[in-house]
């Protein structure tokens, strides 16, 4: 399983304490955990107008669908459409290529010099 989680920085204190914590977990669990800056992939999801998905083995999508100015889920939606899995199967793609494992990652690093 690989996990991306796209990081706004400076990171919260939630995703620093709690968040990086449970990543750790699933770490030794054998999850691949990547993390990548928001800024350096904000042109792609205004491209593609995909954002927040969960991609089943590339057959099946979940997109999460979020309000924009509360920031709160609105709604999971089953993607199944060949052609729109294919897309969102190649953000993911992009995203893995783009991230650098957690553990290496200089976000994770940077939060836990100190």
């Amino acid at each position: 399983m690989i996990r991306l989680r796209i990081c706004q920085l400076p990171l919260t204190s939630y995703l620093i304490h709690y968040e990086f914590a449970a990543y750790l977990a699933d770490i030794e669990q054998g999850e691949d955990i990547r993390f990548i800056d928001a800024s350096d992939v904000g042109r792609m999801f205004a491209e593609t107008n995909i954002s927040d998905f969960v991609l089943f083995d590339d057959r099946v999508v979940i997109a999460l669908i979020y309000d924009l100015q509360t920031s709160t889920l609105e709604e999971a939606r089953l993607v199944e459409d060949p052609a729109l899995v294919k897309a969102y199967a190649g953000v993911a793609d992009r995203l893995i290529q783009e991230s650098v494992p957690m553990l290496e990652s200089r976000i994770y690093l940077d939060a836990t010099a100190s």
